[in-house]
Formats: structure tokens, C-alpha cells, sequence
């Protein structure tokens, strides 16, 4: 499937799905993503500095709880039987950066065809192997992952962007999450 095919049901059908589930445990649920701007994202596309990444990759979502409080949500989905979600490397090392900020950040996994919303916080992630899709990345990733297995992979639909997998079985239920979450 192309990578428009992809971002359009992620779209239609991923950000939905989680919003209303969000919605389901009393949270307000707002957009917050870089697609509200995409002349910034254009300037932003090459730059890697920690500012430059938390504007580029901002969640997607916003959830407010009026007695927890809010959480940047990073929504996640794949529509086929695959047994991984891929997760961008900078975006992940974006929410780790908004995290050390302050701000909460949580990635909801949307299994489209089951139905299934899985997550994580960033910092219960730590990608092991890392596919490059584009060559003048890799000494930059290789430089910042000394222990990961990086591999250079240029024949790989989607953004462009360095990745790693996650493994759905690894993932905890959205439910046990938001319903044990406390706000910090």
C-alpha cells in the first residue's frame, strides 16, 4: 500500500478510533499534529536539533481530563496482518524530548483490521535495530545508536525516514492504561 493509501486511513480511521476511545474514559480529545501546519514541517523536514524535532513531530493529539489532566498522544497504526508498528526514530526521540519537558507522552498502537489500541510511554521503547531508508542519515544514526544494529534499508515504503519496529506483543491495552493512569 502507498504511503498516501497509509497516512489517509491512519487518518480517517486510526485518529478517530482513538479519539473516541479517549472520549469513552472522560478525556476532550484535540488535534495537535504537524499536519495543522505543513509550511512549518517543510522548513523543519532536515533540520535534527531537539526544538526542531519537538515542532516536527508533535503528537497527534491532545487528551485533557478535567481530574488527570492532559496527554500528547502519537498515534500508530498499521492495516494489515503485520505483528509490528513501525515507529520514525526521530519522532520517537521527539517524545522522549517533550517528556523530559514536562509534558506526558503516549503512543497509541491502532490495530486497524482487529480493532485492537495498544500502548506505550516512550521511554518503555528502545529500538534494537534501526532500517535507514536514506544513505546521509546513517552517520548521524550510527554516531547516536553504537549498540543498535543499523541497517540500511533503501527500498522502503513510507516517509523516508529512519525506523524501528514494535512488536505488538510487547504493547500494554489501551483500557489498563488509561484506566490505572494517574496524572504526574
Amino acid at each position: 500500500m502507498a504511503f498516501a493509501q497509509r497516512k489517509d486511513q491512519h487518518d480517517s480511521l486510526a485518529l478517530p478510533a482513538v479519539g473516541k476511545y479517549f472520549e469513552q474514559f472522560g478525556y476532550s480529545v484535540h488535534s495537535f499534529g504537524i499536519e495543522l501546519s505543513p509550511d512549518m514541517h517543510e522548513k523543519l523536514k532536515c533540520l535534527h536539533n531537539g526544538t526542531s524535532k519537538m515542532l516536527r513531530y508533535r503528537p497527534d493529539l491532545i487528551a485533557i481530563h478535567p481530574e488527570k489532566g492532559s496527554l500528547l498522544l502519537e498515534v500508530k497504526s498499521v492495516n494489515s496482518n503485520s505483528s509490528n508498528f513501525a515507529v520514525e526514530l526521530d519522532a520517537w526521540e521527539a517524545a522522549r524530548i517533550w517528556c523530559r519537558s514536562g509534558a506526558t507522552v503516549l503512543y497509541v498502537f491502532v490495530d486497524i483490521p482487529k480493532n485492537i489500541l495498544l500502548c506505550c510511554f516512550p521511554d518503555k521503547l528502545e529500538p534494537q535495530k534501526i532500517f535507514v531508508p536514506r544513505k546521509e542519515d546513517l552517520p548521524r544514526i550510527m554516531k547516536a545508536y553504537k549498540t543498535a544494529t543499523i541497517i540500511y534499508k533503501s527500498n522502503v515504503n513510507g516517509s523516508g525516514t529512519a525506523f524501528f519496529l514494535v512488536p505488538k506483543n510487547t504493547l500494554e491495552s489501551l483500557e489498563t492504561v488509561l484506566t490505572n493512569w494517574q496524572k504526574p
